[in-house]
């Protein structure tokens, strides 16, 4: 990155951040990439430009511009600025001489050399549900510019309630289904199960973080009697995820007080907008947690119920599945078969028909209508093996992102609406200050009129006075000399009076009387004489 910078700013080159990441829309990127020595003391001179680094809280110097194109680049090559849409508008640029044509060939032609980073972008991100909000938050940013007080916190609450959309998914399974080993290859990181993180007899909710935390949350006083524990008032507490340890290990007494556990983690998986809910074993002996599974899982958007390959389809699995149906999550339970590694493709088979026909049956005995099962989804996968885990990931992006999601429709649609809501409310606005403000024009343009036939009134009856003036001085011109130095002397005076007059009626716009001026100089000859 920087040897393009020394070709496009020569000795004029400054030392910059090459891995900086700038944060454009592709028209502002278009814009910065095209300043160069040859139209910098043109361009910075705009106030558009100064609005751009103004948003990005940059000033607008040499160095600014220097760091903002490296950035742009950057974001260019993974994927976070649109290529296409910045050629474009370089070409655009190009058209109105606002760039030279070998400035635009140089740009041009190195953007299109870059190596386009495809393997760091989400697969989430590719979805429209986060396309399309996106393209929302274009025009969140473009409606924020008005800057009106009254609708600035709607907009604000609008982009917060879309862009802090959570999709949850309930982990379960009994002992030894493999949750956490499923989740750390979900992840692609070691996350549970490490000799740091809480033992599966916690719930634990796995959720985005920049900066890593572990919340612990305890049972109340009411909840531990009715354990038959020693009630306790104990409050929750943020610590640091190396310290949970000591808060969760079988071996430590307070291990028993705690109800929850929440991770904040910097995941990309988590990093979308998904929570991750690992549940304890469904044969917990503990009856409270099992109730607060049960209250997560009603609150989740998807249950992922996992079964070891080699011990599926248990009557507490099958219970469990058939409860689930019955509650109306045939179309958001995903059942994953785990450990398949150990098994051959035949047994997998065999295995997978087995448990589809064992829950069929399941929902028959206990009076059910089997087609609530046929939208369950099936996988059956292995975290050692890495098998599975890669289309179990695709289809919840899918199902949580995908045009067919009715969760994130219904978000762009709410987050759609009401911005329309609030452009409706800027364009009323805009539309009684025009009012107002052609109102404001006539009327200072009738004012304008006015004053302007005074000053024309004023100005020739001026000309008007000294016209007299002169003709009168020519007049007492006489040939003598002494008496020409005494006349002169006199007419001075008398020219300072009428100057007064004038000066009088023009300060305070009245009309100047001209009868009143031949008094004056004639009393002043008089009174000379």
């Amino acid at each position: 990155m920087i040897k393009i910078l020394e070709q496009i700013w020569g000795v004029k080159t400054l030392y910059v951040d090459e891995n900086h990441l700038s944060e454009f829309n592709s028209d502002e990127a278009a814009i910065i990439l095209c300043i160069n020595p040859r139209n910098y003391d043109r361009l910075i001179k705009l106030d558009s430009l100064k609005s751009i680094f103004d948003r990005a809280n940059l000033n607008l110097n040499e160095y600014s511009v220097e760091l903002s194109q490296v950035g742009i680049l950057n974001a260019i090559k993974a994927l976070k600025i649109d290529i296409n849409k910045v050629l474009a508008g370089l070409n655009e640029l190009a058209k109105n001489d606002i760039i030279d044509f070998n400035g635009y060939t140089l740009i041009s032609e190195f953007i299109n050399s870059l190596e386009l980073d495809f393997k760091d972008i989400s697969e989430a991100t590719t979805q429209p549900f986060h396309k399309n909000l996106h393209t929302l938050n274009e025009i969140h940013k473009i409606l924020s510019e008005f800057n009106l007080k009254d609708l600035s916190q709607r907009l604000k609450n609008a982009y917060d309630s879309a862009n802090n959309s959570k999709f949850k998914i309930a982990v379960t399974g009994v002992i030894n289904a493999g949750k956490s080993s499923t989740l750390n290859a979900l992840m692609n990181k070691k996350i549970l199960g490490a000799s740091n993180i809480p033992e599966t007899a916690n719930l634990s909710v796995l959720t985005y973080s920049e900066d890593e935390f572990a919340k612990v949350c305890f049972w109340s006083p009411e909840e531990l009697k009715s354990m038959d524990l020693e009630p306790q008032e104990i409050q929750d507490k943020i610590i640091p995820i190396d310290e949970l340890k000591s808060y969760t290990t079988a071996s430590n007494e307070i291990s028993k007080m705690v109800k929850e556990v929440i991770l904040g983690i910097k995941l990309d998986i988590l990093k979308d907008g998904i929570d991750i809910v690992d549940t304890p074993g469904l044969d917990d002996a503990v009856v409270l947690r099992e109730i607060l599974t049960a209250n997560y899982m009603s609150q989740s958007d998807f249950t992922l119920h996992l079964m070891n390959a080699s011990q599926s389809a248990t009557k507490k699995d099958m219970a469990f599945i058939v409860n689930t149906l019955k509650n109306g999550k045939s179309a958001g339970l995903i059942i994953a078969l785990t450990h398949i590694d150990k098994l051959s493709p035949n047994d997998i088979k065999e295995v997978l028909n087995y448990t589809k026909n064992s829950i069929k049956t399941e929902l028959s005995e206990c009076g059910f209508d089997e087609s609530l099962a046929d939208e369950t989804k099936f996988f059956t996968i292995s975290a050692i093996k890495n098998i599975g885990i890669d289309e179990l990931k695709s289809y919840l992006y899918e199902s949580f992102f995908g045009s067919n999601s009715k969760k994130a429709t219904l978000i762009i649609d709410n987050y759609k609406k009401e911005l329309l809501n609030i452009a409706n409310l800027i364009e009323d606005d805009l539309k009684a200050q025009k009012t107002a403000l052609t109102s404001d024009t006539s009327t200072a343009k009738e004012l304008v009129k006015t004053l302007q036939n005074e000053i024309d009134e004023i100005s020739s009856a001026t000309n008007s006075i000294n016209s007299e003036l002169e003709n009168l001085l020519k007049r007492l011109n006489y040939d003598n000399e002494n008496s020409n130095a005494t006349l002169k002397a006199i007419s001075a005076k008398i020219k300072d009076r009428v100057i007064s007059d004038v000066k009088y009626a023009t300060n305070k716009k009245i009309k100047l009387d001209i009868a009143r001026l031949g008094v004056i100089i004639e009393s002043g000859f008089n009174d000379s004489f």
